[in-house]
Formats: structure tokens, C-alpha cells, sequence
């Protein structure tokens, strides 16, 4: 369903919110948008089970269109970006059903990352995690020890890196071995790099 124009998207979500039969959300904003401050709902619940966002999204912006989806299994964000706030600010909602999720990002830390992913309540099976330009990402140890500690059910663990250089090419290929067993054995997981 194509709707061209909203001048609030507070206005967007509440529409959206009160369709109750709808189960598959794909969202794309225009950009002029995607930083316009949302209002958290308490009042308006979607029964919405699949979300797809295919603009701009900050995880603030992210974290408020979550609370009007207390039923979502399966979120998708395509063009995550990184928080501009106090990172505090996250730590107050729990997503209780989310299942699979999917990340793209250019610019947003591993600890961001780290700090949505407490908010989920342990029953994530399925992570998908696609970055450009940060080699941090292949610290296998914090991987690890997120995993263990906020994602015990998860079955399929597939980052991709996409960086063009890095400082050493011996740094590189050490890195990646870094997820080789016993990263993986800890889990029994299918795991892509």
C-alpha cells in the first residue's frame, strides 16, 4: 500500500498501529524523515509480525517504531544508523518475541549493537549482521561472549565485512581464524563470514 505523503510519521505509525490484521510491514521513508523525533507508544498495538525497513532508520528512531510492535518476530533494518543520544536511552524496552534479525550498517558500534540486542529476550535464533569499513567487528571474543550471554538459542550467526583495506595484511587473516573452532564448536551454529 503506496502513501505518498505524511507530514508526521508519530501520525504514520498510529495508522499503522491500528491495522489490525496486518502481519508484514516493508517501510521506506523518505529521507527528510528518518530523523524527525517519534513519540513511544503505551496506547497502540500492532499485531505485526514481520518488519521490513528499507530507508535510514537511527536505532533511537528504531527503538521507538519497536514499541508499536510488541508482536514482531522478524525485523530487517537495511540502513541502520548509529545513535546520537545516550545510549541509556535504549535500555528501556524488551522485545519479547523477535526471532531473526537483520542488520546493514555503515557507521553504528559494536557496542550499540551489543546494547539493542540485551533489549531482546533471549529467544533470537537467527542474526544477521552486514557492515562496511570496520574491521572491529571481527573481535571473535566480544561475538562470543555476546552470544553466550544474550543470544543462548541462536542457530545461524552471518556477519559480512566489507572493507576494501586494512592496516596489515597479516592482521587480517588472523582475525578471521579467530571464529574458527572453538568459536564455533561452543555453539553448534551455522556460521557465515
Amino acid at each position: 500500500m503506496p502513501i505518498d505523503y505524511f507530514d508526521n510519521v508519530n501520525v504514520l505509525y498510529n495508522t499503522i498501529s491500528r491495522l489490525l490484521a496486518l502481519k508484514y510491514l516493508r517501510l521506506s521513508l523518505n529521507e527528510r524523515y528518518s530523523n524527525e523525533p517519534l513519540s513511544i507508544t503505551k496506547n497502540h498495538y500492532s499485531l505485526i509480525e514481520h518488519f521490513v525497513i528499507d530507508s535510514n532508520c537511527s536505532i533511537d528512531h528504531l527503538k521507538v517504531c519497536l514499541s508499536y510492535l510488541p508482536q514482531l518476530r522478524r525485523l530487517s533494518c537495511k540502513k541502520l544508523l548509529e545513535s546520537y543520544y545516550i545510549e541509556t536511552y535504549l535500555e528501556h524496552f524488551i522485545l519479547s518475541n523477535i526471532t531473526q534479525l537483520s542488520f546493514q550498517s555503515e557507521n553504528i558500534s559494536f557496542d550499540q549493537i551489543k546494547l539493542f540486542i540485551r533489549n531482546l529476550s533471549h529467544q533470537l535464533k537467527m542474526f544477521r549482521f552486514s557492515t562496511e569499513f570496520d574491521i572491529r567487528y571481527l573481535n571473535a571474543n566480544r561475538w562470543q561472549e555476546l552470544i553466550r550471554t544474550h543470544m543462548p538459542y541462536l542457530r545461524i550467526f552471518d556477519i559480512e565485512l566489507q572493507t576494501e583495506y586494512y592496516n596489515s595484511k597479516d592482521d587480517f587473516p588472523i582475525s578471521i581464524n579467530q571464529f574458527m573452532p572453538p568459536f564455533l564448536v561452543f555453539k553448534a551454529m551455522a556460521f557465515y563470514i
